[in-house]
């Protein structure tokens, strides 16, 4: 019995992992970054990283523990919450995609994004993170119907949101990111031998 061409040369491909921040490096022309991001190596990391990850990880034990937001962050009722949730979907025989959604209210078909620093949350929610979350979530079969993008700005001590709600368009939008990018990442990875 003959095997399928197509089907052996896509079990011989190496694939890669795409994710927004590898994305996000590469569009940026930060190349290095990219690289030390997808192989995992040590990057210098900011006080104003460090910041944030921490705060992250505060209001995502928070959300473990209580089920709830911390009160100094946002007010809003959580019922099934899952903080920290994975979401990885195969795309193509190049590469499969991934997404760590900061919080995904299951009940309620909603997605929380956290952010901190001085740029606002109408600033983070122009860009392709949540088009690329919501394409994510359409191929993983997991409804979502809106997500809050919420700014903790640390040094005034202030919260912003807004609300960005799912929409075709708005997955036809990460879905142009993946296969604008993607392929110019998988072609330097193979150049470079990283894969």
């Amino acid at each position: 019995m003959s095997k399928d061409p197509k089907k052996e040369l896509e079990n011989n491909m190496k694939k890669i992992r795409l994710s927004h921040s590898l994305m996000y490096l590469w569009e940026r022309g930060d190349v290095d970054g990219a690289v030390s991001t997808y192989c995992r190596l040590d990057r210098p990391i900011t006080r104003q990283m460090k910041e944030g990850r921490e705060i992250h990880q505060e209001i995502e034990e928070h959300i473990g523990k209580y089920n709830t937001f911390p009160e100094w962050f946002f007010d809003a009722e959580l019922k099934l919450p899952q903080p920290e949730r994975e979401v990885v979907v195969k795309y193509n025989e190049m590469f499969d995609i991934k997404g760590i959604f900061d919080c995904m209210d299951v009940s309620t078909n909603t997605l929380y994004e956290f952010k901190t620093g001085v740029s606002n949350s109408l600033e983070h929610a122009r860009t392709y993170q949540i088009p690329l979350y919501f394409f994510i979530a359409e191929l993983a079969n997991i409804d979502v119907d809106k997500a809050y993008v919420i700014r903790w700005d640390q040094y005034n001590k202030k919260t912003d949101w807004c609300i960005v709600h799912n929409s075709e368009k708005l997955r036809e939008k990460g879905k142009n990111l993946v296969d604008s990018v993607g392929p110019e990442i998988y072609a330097f990875f193979e150049q470079e031998g990283i894969i």
